[in-house]
């Protein structure tokens, strides 16, 4: 689905965090303290390699992982963003920038979302660079940047490739296919996790990834269902494969066989699954990836124990989904986009959660009925109006014309400042 297509990754010794030492600059300073203890320092111009993680693709693999993270990414970038002011205290919806709908003009607003959580939850970080300006500075569009394009580099010829410094000071500057890229011009969301489930999850991926190679080994291993054992001189193979014939050509027609005193039949020991207990360390192992998602097992098909099973209709259950798993995600996402270098001060961001969440037809008109029916005593204001109600449930007035379709105008975006991707 186009959704959930993105590019493959970089071969799998590019995507880790490589740093390359300038001349006169060789240090291991700047490793993670892991890296430190079994690599030294490398001559200069040569690269240093902290110890590989999975890959975004290996985990991809796993069917919880890619489950989950589509339950995540799908949901959040389906979303709708608001924007609402907060001068003097008071928050109400207001008209946002041209780019709420449409933040990369190359891409649709969800792929775009979609993309930048998944950069989120696999590498803990996520790009967006200002493809253009308003007037006013603020940005009027982004392009977003594939995670593996990002490096810094430093003023000594110190690269750090596809993560962050583990020291990041002011002489680091962000790179994008090897150019710089000004701090103003870089939009970095980072993930509440500090790490990306590459990193944490390590050891979990690469358990599940060996309990589906078992599977598959599993699956494939050939056995007969009995054996027939000669207990004569022996005969020679057109002869065996006669017999074996013949013996299967009967058992189409008769459930009962006859076998002489030359004969004796064994049933074939089979494997047995539930010996293994791969089916149970399978399901296990989801519920293990479920948790490195921080998503409820029932949202990656895994079983639930006993003690955690209730009922629950579509709206509880949608709404322990955006509480649980995907509320942090969406915290990160707006309070980012409503930092002062991207939307002005006193307005903030917000995704539009009621579309998700909301309840039953009976019961949001009840409720609809109960805010009508609440009056301010002094103004005769009303906690809900009618046009409101019917901008909720997406009621046109009566005798309203839709809006004319105004072609968004080129001129306002300026080229992206960061060239294509090198094939």
């Amino acid at each position: 689905m186009g959704l959930f297509r993105r590019r493959p990754d970089p071969p799998a010794a590019l995507v880790r965090p490589v740093l390359e030492l300038g001349a006169g600059a060789a240090t291991d300073a700047l490793l993670p303290p892991a890296a430190r203890t079994t690599v030294t320092t490398a001559p200069p111009g040569e690269s240093i390699m902290p110890a590989l993680p999975p890959t975004r693709n290996e985990a991809m693999q796993v069917p919880a992982i890619a489950r989950g993270r589509n339950v995540l990414c799908g949901t959040i970038g389906a979303l709708p963003i608001r924007a609402y002011s907060t001068v003097g205290g008071i928050t109400g919806e207001i008209d946002g920038p041209a780019w709420l709908d449409t933040p990369d003009p190359r891409y649709s607003r969800v792929w775009l979302l979609a993309q930048t959580l998944d950069d989120l939850i696999f590498h803990a970080r996520a790009y967006w660079l200002v493809a253009g300006r308003f007037a006013t500075g603020f940005p009027a569009g982004f392009h977003y940047v594939e995670h593996s394009r990002v490096g810094w580099s430093n003023a000594h010829g110190d690269t750090y490739r596809y993560g962050i410094p583990p020291e990041l000071d002011s002489t680091w500057v962000l790179t994008v296919d090897g150019r710089p890229v000004a701090d103003r011009d870089v939009v970095r969301f980072d993930a509440f996790t500090g790490t990306g489930m590459l990193e944490y999850g390590a050891r979990e991926i690469r358990a599940a990834l060996a309990l589906s190679d078992a599977a598959r080994r599993f699956a494939s291993v050939e056995l007969p269902v009995g054996v027939l054992q000669d207990l004569g001189p022996g005969m020679d193979d057109d002869e065996i494969d006669a017999t074996l014939s013949r013996w299967e050509q009967a058992r189409r027609t008769r459930t009962t066989a006859y076998l002489g005193s030359s004969f004796k039949y064994d049933a074939a020991t089979a494997l047995d699954p539930t010996k293994l207990q791969l089916i149970e360390a399978r399901q296990q192992s989801a519920v293990e990836c479920a948790r490195l998602l921080n998503l409820p097992a029932q949202y990656v098909s895994a079983p639930m124990g006993a003690g955690n099973i209730t009922y629950q209709n579509v709206e509880s259950m949608r709404r322990e989904l955006i509480d649980v798993a995907c509320g942090p995600w969406i915290a990160g996402i707006e309070q980012r986009l409503s930092m002062n270098d991207v939307t002005p001060r006193g307005q903030q961001l917000r995704f539009d959660i009621d579309a998700f969440t909301r309840s039953t037809s009976n019961d949001r008109w009840s409720s609809y009925a109960t805010a009508f029916n609440i009056m301010d005593p002094a103004t005769g204001e009303r906690a809900l109006t009618i046009a409101e109600i019917r901008d909720r449930e997406q009621f046109t007035p009566p005798g309203a014309q839709a809006a004319p379709q105004v072609p968004s105008d080129a001129r306002s975006l300026t080229p992206a400042p960061v060239p294509a991707a090198t094939p």
